[in-house]
């Protein structure tokens, strides 16, 4: 896929791409979402947050899409690629397999993978995926520190 596009997918569809790459790069919260409750809910952004990213004009109620910025706060756009890494977009699409899946021809797969639509029981459950990873995460560090406890 080339920049030109890139540039030329329709909103559903880039959003569809990004989401399916952070996904796959497990960074949940870049992901896109509506501009709505919903997606508040998701984030969980604060009163606070919100207002203070309206006063410095990176989020507006009235904006389609939203994210995260790096502080947990929402960071909104009309334009879905305002908001996103497009080279890191295009460099994950063009590598492997993702460019043939993720082919302009190809909008039925990308419908059943689409976060976008209907993601919030999909990111629950990579949710619920990410506190059993770590959890695990955790049980291994505390057998870790313990073995090495006891053979000091």
């Amino acid at each position: 896929m080339t920049q030109e596009e890139l540039d030329n997918l329709g909103h559903d569809k880039i959003v569809s791409l990004w989401n399916a790459y952070c996904e796959e790069i497990k960074v949940f919260e870049v992901m896109l979402y509506t501009n709505n409750s919903e997606a508040f809910n998701t984030f969980g952004f604060t009163i606070n947050g919100t207002l203070i990213n309206n006063t410095n004009e990176l989020y507006d109620w009235n904006d389609e899409y939203v994210t995260a910025d790096g502080k947990g706060n929402p960071w909104s756009a009309n334009d879905p690629r305002a908001i996103m890494d497009l080279s890191a977009l295009l460099e994950w699409v063009n590598k492997g397999d993702n460019e043939k899946a993720f082919s302009q021809n190809n909008e039925s797969d990308l419908r059943e993978n689409d976060w976008f639509h209907g993601g919030s029981i999909r990111l629950f459950d990579f949710v619920l995926r990410g506190i059993k990873l770590n959890k695990d995460a955790i049980l291994h560090s505390a057998h870790m520190i313990n073995k090495n406890a006891v053979s000091s």
